[in-house]
Order: structure tokens, then sequence, then C-alpha cells
């Protein structure tokens, strides 16, 4: 099977899934919550989400099948199909939540007056020709993209420095243990990132070090967003739930520096395009779900898996008309099968490849 990502590209996909759709509305929802142990949920959360990670790499690294094809091959079509479903609702409700986000921005923070029909139409079109695109093509743009994300975190902690107040996050535990695992277990859509290893599963060029190089990523990039999760609530203290843009608001704390020059519109810039790319990453998911449930009825296969994922961003759209009610359903009712993805899931899928060993399979196959 062609290996579509090298693996510094697959790292770099990582690393901007896990820091991309969590620094932007999410440490605000969740401070709400837990005050100012915000920081601690999402350290819990990506505790968790690593074990996962540790377990699933020795398989990302030895299997050069599909996911797909490996998990048909040894349980059968219908578990195959059934896990391709589940993972095409997954990375559907993540697309579009982050599709949600990017309106939010847009029309919040930015203070771009758009037509929510037309941005969904736009935001649409985009995200699925990315979708419909070769993994090899994704990781060369954001490969590209990278270093001015990076720049961007960077400028948007050097800000926001002068208005930190370490003494903001006392006393720690504050709101008690039940309280933080209930954050993290009510937005777990917002995480679970480790469940992307099965679409590099037979995708990425395994090199001497891959193993290490993933670890490193999934810690540096957890790391990176706890710190800024960390600096926020430093920063903005007791009234970080009204701040609905994190990385955004925190380049806003020095009015001289924005009178005399607006850097924080590099961040402007930057996070809508690398958010688009994510989302282009997410449909890939979705649509290669699809893909290999009806290739082998369906000629057209990528096209009608593509207008099936459009078919889902327009439902979400029509049953959820903003933000606020849509994240209502994410920590309502989607919460509980954001558990079992992130939980219950990967241990269920885990015994299949353990069932026969470690041992690389040399079949190829894909979508």
């Amino acid at each position: 099977m062609e290996k579509q990502l090298s693996t510094r590209q697959a790292c770099i996909l990582l690393f901007i899934s896990i820091v991309i759709g969590k620094i932007m509305i999410l440490p605000s929802m969740i401070n709400y919550i837990s005050s100012n142990d915000t920081w601690i949920v999402f350290l819990m959360a990506f505790c968790v989400d690593f074990f996962f990670c540790l377990l699933l790499l020795p398989f990302v690294t030895k299997q050069e099948q599909n996911f797909f094809v490996a998990v048909k091959n040894k349980t059968g079509k219908f578990v195959a199909y059934l896990v391709a479903v589940l993972l095409f609702v997954l990375f559907g409700f993540k697309a579009f939540d982050l599709l949600a986000q990017n309106y939010f921005l847009f029309a919040e923070t930015i203070y771009v007056d758009i037509n929510k029909i037309t941005f969904l139409v736009l935001s649409g079109v985009a995200i699925c020709y990315l979708g419909t695109r070769q993994l090899r093509s994704l990781g060369r743009t954001i490969e590209i993209l990278f270093f001015l994300i990076v720049a961007s975190l960077v400028i948007s902690v050097i800000i926001a420095v002068p208005a930190i107040k370490p003494t903001n996050i006392f006393p720690i535990f504050h709101t008690g243990f039940s309280n933080l695992a209930r954050g993290a277990l009510i937005h777990g859509m917002w995480f679970g990132d480790f469940l992307l290893m099965f679409f590099f599963m037979g995708n990425v060029k395994i090199e001497k070090n891959t193993t290490k190089r993933f670890v490193k990523t999934y810690i540096f990039s957890a790391l990176a967003v706890v710190a800024i999760v960390t600096i926020f609530v430093c920063v903005f203290n007791h009234t970080a739930s009204i701040h609905r843009n994190c990385i955004v608001d925190m380049t806003e704390t020095l009015p001289r520096l924005l009178s005399e020059g607006r850097f924080n519109w590099i961040v402007y810039f930057t996070f809508p395009i690398a958010s688009l790319f994510l989302m282009g990453f997410y449909a890939y998911c979705s649509i290669s779900s699809v893909q290999f449930c009806i290739k082998e009825k369906i000629k057209s296969n990528k096209t009608v898996s593509a207008l099936l994922l459009v078919a889902f961003f327009a439902i979400n759209f029509i049953l959820f008309m903003n933000f606020s009610r849509y994240y209502d359903f994410e920590v309502s009712a989607l919460k509980y099968f954001a558990m079992f993805m992130n939980l219950v899931f990967p241990l269920a899928i885990l015994p299949v490849f353990y069932a026969n060993g470690q041992k690389k399979i040399k079949q190829g196959g894909g979508v």
C-alpha cells in the first residue's frame, strides 16, 4: 500500500488536531464549570487520551493495511462497516463543531456580518473539497502552514504575558475532583484525538524514530494547550467564562499595543485557515469511512461520500441554528456518544489487533 504521509506530516496533523480545536471556545466553556481549575480538566482529559494513544501506536507503526481493511479481514464486513459508520458520525460532528466555532469567530470577534447559509455553503464546499483530496496533499499544505500557526501561538502568549497574575489559578482543586471529571467527560467531543491514529494506519512512512516522534508530539501538543489555558485563566480569572475565544482574547489585553499595531490580526488570519484545514482532515476521515462502505457498489463513491457529509452538515445546521444550541446538544445528548468513542470503542477494537499478536501484515489494501 502506498504511503501518503511522512512521519513529520503525520505529527503535524496530530499537533494541529490537538491544539487548534481546544484553544478557541472550549476554555471559556469549561471555565464556566471548573473556574480556575480549568487547566486541570484539560490535563485530565489529555492523560486519558495519551494512554489510549500509547496503546494504539504499536499498530500504527506495524500495520501495512488500511485500518478498515484490517478490521474487515479479522472480523468480517458487518463489524468493519459498523466501525466505519461510527467514525463517519464522530468526525462529521467534530468538523461541524469547528465550523460552528469559525462562524462564531467571524461574527463575534472579527465582527464580519455574514449570512449563516452563505457561510455554511462556502465553508462546506471548501471542507468537502479538502476532504476528497489525498492525505498527501493535506500533509504538504499543513506542513507549510505549521510555522505560521506556531508563530501565532507564540505571539498570543507573548502579548498576554504582561497581564498574567499567577495567583489567579489558586486555590487548586477547589471545585472538587467530581466536578473536574464531569467537565472532562461532558466535553469529550473535543478530545479523543488518538482516534486519528486509525487513519494513519497504512498511510504513514514508518521510520526508525516514528513511535518516539508521535509520543513527543502528543506530549508537546497537550502541554502547549494546558499552558495556554493556564495563561488564559491567569489573565482573566473569574471573567474567563465570558471571553468566548481564548486565543484571540489573549491578544487583546494590551490596549497600547492594539493602538500602535494590530499584531493580533496575525492570529485572526491564521486560526480560521488552520481550522479550515483541520476540518478538511476530519472530512477526509468521514468521507474515507463512508467510501469504504460503498466503494464496491457505487462507482463514484468519493463524490457520494462527500455529498453524504454535506447532508450531515445541512441536517445539523437545520437542527442547531446557532453555536449555543449546538453546544447544549454536545454536552447533553452527544456526550454519551463521545464517551463511548473515547473510552469503550478503542478498548473494543484493540483485541481485534491483539488477536494475532503484533505481527506485520503484508497484504495491501485501502480506501
